[in-house]
């Protein structure tokens, strides 16, 4: 099983609402934009950014 990291970009010059997703190190890509600016609030929440 592999898990995977979301974590909020704010500072992506292409979007603000941008979500990375990581899988270890690695980062493998990221949500498409109207389902990452649904995860945005919360994740900063989370992260405190």
């Amino acid at each position: 099983m592999l898990r995977c990291i979301l974590a909020p970009e704010p500072w992506s010059e292409h979007d603000p609402n941008a979500v990375a997703v990581m899988i270890g190190q690695n980062h493998v890509g990221h949500l498409a934009a109207e389902l990452a600016a649904t995860y945005t609030d919360g994740l900063e929440r989370i992260v405190g950014t």
